[in-house]
């Protein structure tokens, strides 16, 4: 990456070739021009930005929209005044522009100029309609599009963006290392805070501190304490408790932070105080499944070969409530990847939880792992009561030769 004084930015070269696959994109599809949308987002902006960002290199606190031509320049239109000239900074985008209070209205302004009211538009939202979390533009936004541009054709694009970058380059690559890197540090920023008497903001706090003392951005922290003994979580918890840490706990986290909109994901148990068998089991169960799945994780296998790999888990007796593996770009994507019951399965009716499914999460077509895929790799088993469990896992990246860690973390539970 080239760095700029204020704002890292990729070499002209990667823009370039981002900007030529979703032309061709386009022209596969007959899409005259793309909306991309930028929402607001909790904990971090660049969580609901990645579609806008993988184009402008802008990350917004608010709205944005980048309206994107098959032909000709594009332009970025941001919501707030005051956050021109950070726009202007930091976007690769030449036209940038205050889409004022009516930002639909600018929006639609230049569609209008562009000559586009009439023509085939591909709508990207924060992610489609298959995703993980299924957002795509607040429907008083998609209102008043359709009703300012009645003889468009509005069609949902949201894939085709999320295809594209689906694939890292050698440059994005290096920033994913270094974004690894420096959630490796926040979790050794949470281990050293890790003792009995503080409370699980506590350690919450510790790890945001060492995110952005190291030069990163936190995009968000799960974590959570309980008792090794008597035991009531299974996974890590969105937010921080104030619960106090005692000497026999486990403390589970799940930690992503990012540079320049890059992230790594790590998950590690970290006991206080000498692990008891159950949760040394959990754990060898969880790094055994860790290992296979990264076996299978070669160019040409499918989800399938996950969901096979998951063997540990189910032959011990355990469940997951999350995927032990997914696709990643600052958040789950596709594929979402669970275990394989087994047949007539009766440990959902005891539990209160889902039943039936050939496996945990649903896979849609399996697709073949291409070299510079994403997958964050999860095995987080737990107890059929969802009372007790660990976490595991960390980003991978797919190459000819099979899956590459991007953390150097060890593999192993923390005892501090």
């Amino acid at each position: 990456m080239q760095t700029e004084p204020l704002f890292p930015r990729f070499t002209d070269e990667e823009y370039a070739r981002r900007a030529r696959q979703v032309r061709a994109e386009m022209a596969e599809r007959e899409l005259d021009a793309l909306l991309v949308y930028g929402a607001y987002g909790f904990p971090a902006w660049d969580y609901n930005q990645t579609n806008l960002r993988y184009l402008t290199n802008y990350t917004d606190p608010t709205h944005a929209y980048l309206v994107f031509p098959r032909e000709g320049e594009p332009t970025l239109f941001i919501y707030h005044y005051e956050h021109l000239a950070f726009a202007r900074a930091a976007s690769v985008v030449g036209d940038v522009r205050w889409g004022g209070p009516d930002l639909i209205g600018s929006v639609v302004a230049r569609l209008v100029a562009l000559d586009l009211e009439r023509q085939r538009i591909g709508i990207v939202g924060v992610n489609g309609p298959t995703g993980k979390f299924a957002i795509s533009l607040p429907v008083p936004h998609e209102q008043a599009l359709r009703a300012r541009l009645p003889q468009a054709d509005l069609v949902e694009a949201t894939d085709l963006i999320e295809q594209v970058r689906m694939l890292k380059s050698a440059e994005e690559i290096t920033l994913l290392e270094r974004g690894a890197e420096l959630t490796d540090l926040a979790m050794e920023g949470q281990v050293k805070a890790t003792r009995p008497g503080v409370r699980d903001y506590d350690l919450y706090a510790a790890v945001a501190v060492a995110a952005h003392r190291a030069g990163g951005t936190l995009l968000f922290t799960k974590l959570g304490s309980t008792s090794m003994t008597t035991p009531d979580l299974c996974i890590a918890p969105a937010y921080p408790s104030g619960r106090v840490i005692r000497r026999g706990d486990v403390v589970l986290n799940e930690i992503s932070v990012s540079y320049a909109g890059y992230s790594g994901q790590l998950l590690r148990p970290v006991c206080v105080g000498r692990p008891t068998p159950e949760y040394e089991r959990l754990f060898d169960v969880g790094v055994e499944t860790y290992h296979r799945i990264l076996d299978v994780l070669r160019p040409g296998n499918t989800e399938e070969d996950v969901v096979a790999a998951t063997a540990p888990i189910v032959d011990a007796g355990l469940k997951v409530v999350c995927p032990v593996a997914h696709g990643w770009d600052n958040k789950p994507e596709q594929p979402l990847i669970g275990i394989r019951r087994r047949p007539g399965a009766s440990e959902a009716r005891a539990a209160g939880t889902r039943e039936g499914a050939r496996s945990d999460f649903v896979i849609r077509r399996p697709q073949p792992f291409r070299v510079g895929q994403l997958i964050v790799v999860e095995p987080n088993p737990s107890t059929l009561d969802e009372r007790q469990g660990i976490v595991v896992g960390d980003l991978v990246v797919i190459t000819e030769a099979g899956a590459r860690r991007l953390h150097r973390y060890p593999l192993e539970l923390v005892v501090v």
